[in-house]
């Protein structure tokens, strides 16, 4: 895959096309060094658990190792190896049902921390408020994109308990509703990174 056709297909103004195009191509070689070249034998490999496909994921495919370093310890999100899964369990029910789908956090990104901030869950600190709400770019791996994204986690979670569902299928729910009322809320937290 080269950076021109996958302008082509995702259009010249998709942010990251270079970086995009890399991770296409990693993921063309991590499926063709560890699963003959299968998406399908790599989800078989996990024996219907949904912790050992994320596992999986991460493993071969160093693109979606979203981790950070927090206090001096390392975080792990795994936004987009979750996702995956979880889009699987959706997607191919017939075909693959994890015994243990419901280790699978929220997917920690923007929409649904701005939407909890919105609904008064989340509360920011002033510096950060003051950031978020003029739009400036934090970087990735900061204190206050780890914080943004553990305490979304946490709250969904404590949410998802309460309504005794999934902490997966309430972001499913989540993120709708934050998509259908972006224009009404404040901002959401801006970075630049390949993990949401």
């Amino acid at each position: 895959m080269r950076v021109d056709e996958l302008a082509r297909w995702l259009g010249d103004d998709f942010p990251n096309l270079a970086e995009r195009c890399r991770i296409v191509r990693e993921i063309g070689s991590g499926l063709q060094a560890h699963f003959h070249g299968s998406a399908f034998e790599m989800v078989q490999s996990s024996n219907n658990s949904a912790e050992a496909l994320v596992h999986a994921v991460t493993a071969h495919f160093p693109a979606f190792r979203d981790e950070a370093i927090y206090q001096g310890g390392q975080v792990a999100f795994y936004k987009r190896a979750q996702i995956f899964t979880a889009d699987v369990a959706g997607a191919l029910p017939k075909f693959f049902k994890f015994d243990d789908i419901e280790q699978l956090t929220m997917f920690a990104d923007y929409r649904i921390p701005q939407l909890l901030r919105d609904k008064q869950v989340l509360e920011y600190a002033p510096d950060l408020a003051k950031a978020v709400d003029s739009e400036q770019e934090i970087d990735p791996g900061c204190a206050w994109e780890s914080e943004i994204r553990g305490c979304t986690i946490y709250a969904v979670s404590a949410l998802a308990s309460l309504v005794n569902i999934p902490d997966y299928k309430l972001d499913w729910l989540l993120w709708q509703m934050g998509e259908s009322t972006q224009a009404e809320m404040k901002p959401h937290h801006r970075v630049r990174t390949i993990y949401y």
